[in-house]
């Protein structure tokens, strides 16, 4: 099905993927590479935060074909999963001129860099951190039977963080790196609206660490 859904696709101006998952809201926009296309369906659909998986697993469909994005709309089932899908498809229809009932609304979009993986070893998990809600230094996002995950660094976020949903992950740690402004935005320092790492996006230096049973690994 992958070989025949990327011919498919081939030479598109812009692609979306709608995806539901266990995890919890607020529903979010995935990238592998920032192209104009890609800014304009990011920033013309009702979200907050978009994740960059640029340094992920190449497995999803934003990561192998070109100016495509996929979005979580909400928890598998539910009823808020679809009207929000329903409503971003409009959305990202307007934003590349597909539809004309209205004018597209576009804004500003928190981009957060996906780092890792968080493993998930066995018996009873706890996740501690909602999506994107700042980690603590020092505080355990989620642990097992055999990991215990503590955050020794500032600015972690944690991305599809679910107890259940997941084999073998609690989700992803991932950083704030700053916005992705609106096609044809220019921000105070003259610049085309690319992703900014200024003050309000920096985050501290410092290394994240993982408990096991045999000792901390640093990861």
């Amino acid at each position: 099905l992958a070989p025949r859904l990327a011919a498919a696709l081939d030479g598109m101006d812009a692609v979306l993927a709608l995806h539901t998952s266990h995890s919890a809201p607020p529903p979010f926009a995935i990238y592998s590479e920032l192209t104009p296309s890609v800014r304009r369906s990011v920033t013309g659909m009702p979200i907050e935060y978009v994740l960059d998986s640029g340094n992920l697993r190449s497995t999803t469909l934003d990561s192998v074909v070109p100016h495509a994005v996929s979005i979580e709309v909400g928890r598998q089932g539910s009823e808020d999963a679809v009207e929000f899908g329903y409503d971003a498809c409009l959305a990202f229809l307007r934003a590349h001129g597909a539809l004309d009932d209205e004018p597209p609304t576009f804004t500003e979009t928190t981009v957060v860099a996906g780092d890792e993986e968080v493993p998930k070893g066995g018996g009873e998990p706890h996740v501690h951190f909602a999506n994107f809600e700042s980690i603590p230094r020092g505080a355990v996002f989620a642990e097992d039977d055999v990991y215990t995950h503590r955050v020794d660094e500032e600015g972690i976020v944690p991305i599809l963080a679910s107890e259940r949903g997941y084999e073998e992950i609690f989700g992803i740690y991932g950083r704030v790196q700053g916005t992705i402004l609106p096609p044809g935005s220019v921000d105070d320092r003259g610049q085309i609206g690319d992703p900014a790492a200024g003050s309000e996006g920096e985050t501290s230096g410092g290394e994240l660490s993982t408990d096991e049973p045999k000792g901390d690994r640093s990861v």
